[in-house]
């Protein structure tokens, strides 16, 4: 499943620069304030030596570049929440693989230089806003939380090329979509799951997705 988490090292940031607004402090708030909810046993799990003085070279679940924070990765992490919502903006990938994380997701509050999210098996809940999901988002897990709808693919980002949502609270009638990319790969419902949403459609008729295999686990018959 790493595919759907994280992005490739580092052919990523061969190109990269810090933003021309870029604080070293700045993040440090920011990183300790994603981290408010963590127990003093979790901060000390965290840290490589004792404490975390600087992020970059103290903690395992950020990795930088250029000391710039670029990936917040953490798995089977029990000590608190973190919050998303709070991490720097120049995060490009975050992965919280069963971390037992239990909070509403606000898509519209994600890094906006976000291209990989994964939170596969935590019970965060709520509404899932697909259309402030971030810009440049490319591969976004949401499996295995309680997350519900009504769920809307009518504003999915550009670049986005996977989307798997299957495993939720999401019981809907009728999706539409509109503008998705042929390539775009969208996971709805689970193996068990056939029922919760029973009819994918087209909001425009003429953009019709011709390939209807880009929804895993839609039948062509429930789809138009």
């Amino acid at each position: 499943m790493t595919i759907w988490c994280l992005l490739t090292a580092d052919e990523d940031f061969q190109a990269f620069t810090p933003p021309p607004d870029f604080n070293n402090e700045w993040q440090t708030r920011l990183l300790y304030l994603s981290l408010d909810e963590v127990s003093d046993e979790g901060m000390h799990d965290l840290a490589y030596e004792d404490q975390i003085k600087d992020f970059c070279t103290d903690c395992r679940c950020i990795i930088c570049f250029e000391n710039v924070a670029v990936k917040f990765r953490l798995a089977h992490f029990h000590f608190g929440n973190l919050n998303p919502h709070a991490l720097p903006n120049t995060i490009r990938s975050l992965r919280l693989f069963a971390c037992k994380q239990h909070y509403p997701l606000y898509t519209r509050s994600l890094p906006k230089d976000l291209r990989g999210i994964g939170l596969r098996q935590n019970r965060i809940y709520g509404r899932l806003d697909l259309t402030t999901l971030p810009p440049l988002l490319q591969l976004a897990n949401f499996r295995e939380n309680e997350l519900c709808g009504p769920i809307d693919l009518t504003k999915l980002p550009k670049d986005l090329q996977k989307l798997d949502l299957s495993s939720n609270s999401i019981r809907q009638h009728t999706v539409f979509y509109d503008s998705v990319p042929e390539n775009l790969v969208i996971r709805l419902d689970g193996p068990n799951e056939r029922r919760r949403i029973r009819n994918v459609v087209a909001l425009n008729p003429n953009e019709r997705r011709r390939d209807k295999r880009g929804f895993d686990l839609v039948t062509s018959k429930n789809m138009r």
